[in-house]
């Protein structure tokens, strides 16, 4: 009977045991400023040499050996100030005095461990997190503008070729059908003499020799040449009006395009972005911004419990230029749009060279003009471009009674141009009475006809781009013109 050899397995545990042991030591010694993880390292270290598995003492080795470097560092010192044992000397890193905390000196910065002299943690992480940031707005930035300013010489020769464009497009405006004085005769008998103002081709208007304008005259009741004059204008006057919004809009789109250039060549005459400067940024969080949120408390502060804002509108060119499209609740003063304006700056965390703010009260027209501006060009600039609240207030007090026959008053606030609106009937005839900001004021003729969106009041003559006022549903007053609404005037009680 032959004998089987035998195979003896003899296990390591010391292997097991110095692995087990070195992580535990490796893990405490990040809650002993890294005492423990030299003996933790240690010990993984020399699992290693035995046979067995490995995952343990790598683990061990992973935690523990930047623990030991951490000590040597930084815990060293933190237990011997803890304890009161002395500083640490930065050029031997062992050396122990007898007394007094860690000193580093004011000239020492230690990047390793991110202390600077003379500046709180809190503020340092501040400025390092508003230098990475500029930092990256700078770089986005500098790109836009290199790519813009390479194209300054084509912007500028496209700028001027669409400018001269738009002269000589101006010169091509369609003309307007003109109308000699003739002798008009009803098919009763009635004559009178008169110039063609207007025609639906179902009425027409005559514009009387006397001025006075007979209006709604039903071309059913006139004599058969009358009939076909009327036709024949009608289809000229029809034809105008397609030619006139046809070369509106064209004119608008030109108009568009050169304001775009104007925008694009302001950008790229623009000085080159400079990169964010960790000394200026220092002083800013030190000094005069120590707290974004402070600034815009501070300026939120001066805004009056009663006065709101909504931003509708908003475009950037990082390190640049922002541009802030803002939607008033009431008219305000020019100190309240101050306060607006630092809250609104202060509420980005990125740096503009220059800050575009404008401001719409509720009703009025989205691009038809702002109400009032405030720009940081790099100082701030407020205007108020329309009504302020005193002028708004004046021109909308209830007159005193008269024997007037007003058809309404009304408010039209558009930038620059805004009046009081009233209409006034005056022996037969209607005008329209406008009263400005600076007190002056004018009058105008006007002629009434009925649409489908109101009542319709134009000038006599008619207007080239076709210019009318509409009483809407509402009873406010719109301005239009061949191309839709421009603004509207609210009816004033």
């Amino acid at each position: 009977m032959s004998s089987q050899p035998s195979t003896i397995i003899i296990e390591q545990q010391g292997a097991s045991a110095f692995a087990i042991t070195g992580l535990v030591f490796s893990i405490l010694g990040w809650f002993t400023c890294g005492l423990l993880c030299i003996p933790g390292a240690f010990f993984c270290l020399l699992a290693l040499f035995f046979k067995g598995p490995k995952s343990v003492p790598i683990a061990g080795l992973i935690i523990g050996f930047p623990g030991t470097i951490f000590f040597g560092l930084v815990g060293f010192g933190m237990i011997a100030a803890f304890l009161g044992i002395g500083a640490v000397a930065t050029t031997t890193g062992a050396s122990v005095a007898a007394s007094g905390p860690i000193v580093i000196p004011e000239s020492t910065v230690n990047t390793e461990i991110g202390i600077e002299p003379g500046v709180a943690p809190a503020r340092k992480i501040a400025i390092d997190q508003l230098l990475d940031e500029r930092t990256a707005l700078f770089e986005v930035a500098l790109a836009k503008w290199q790519e813009i300013h390479d194209q300054k010489s084509s912007l500028e020769s496209r700028l001027a070729e669409t400018q001269s464009k738009l002269s000589d497009f101006q010169n091509s405006e369609p003309a307007q059908p003109v109308f000699e004085s003739r002798e008009w005769r009803a098919q009763e008998g009635f004559k009178t003499t008169g110039t063609l103002v207007t025609t639906d081709d179902v009425t027409v208007s005559i514009k009387k020799a006397d001025g006075n304008i007979a209006d709604g005259v039903r071309k059913e009741i006139l004599i058969a040449d009358d009939r076909i004059y009327i036709a024949d204008a009608f289809r000229k006057l029809e034809a105008y009006k397609t030619e006139i919004a046809a070369w509106g809009i064209m004119r608008a789109e030109i108009q568009s395009e050169i304001a775009e250039l104007k925008e694009q060549v302001e950008s790229a005459n623009m000085p080159q972005p400079v990169p964010p400067s960790r000394e200026d940024i220092k002083k800013e969080v030190e000094t005069e911004s120590p707290d974004p949120l402070e600034t815009v408390a501070d300026s939120s502060s001066a805004i009056p419990a009663d006065v709101t804002y909504t931003v509708i509108g908003e475009t950037r060119l990082p390190g640049i230029k922002r541009s802030v499209d803002i939607r008033l609740n009431k008219h305000v003063s020019e100190d309240t749009l101050a306060a607006i304006a630092k809250a609104v700056r202060a509420s980005d965390g990125g740096r503009y060279d220059r800050t575009f703010i404008g401001y719409y009260l509720p009703d009025m027209q989205v691009d038809a003009g702002y109400w009032a501006t405030t720009h940081y060009n790099p100082d701030l600039d407020v205007r108020i471009l329309g009504f302020t609240a005193d002028a708004a207030a004046s021109l909308s007090a209830k007159p005193d009674a008269t024997d007037r026959d007003e058809i309404g008053r009304w408010l039209d606030e558009s930038p620059l141009t805004g009046s009081r609106i009233v209409i006034v009937r005056n022996d037969g005839k209607l005008f329209m009475e406008l009263t400005y900001q600076d007190g002056s004021s004018g009058s105008n003729e006007i002629i009434e006809s009925q649409t489908t969106l109101g009542r319709r009041f134009s000038k006599p003559g008619g207007s080239t781009t076709g210019d009318h006022w509409i009483l809407d549903s509402n009873g406010d007053l719109q301005l239009r013109d061949d191309e839709g609404l421009i603004s509207t005037a609210k009816k004033l009680q």
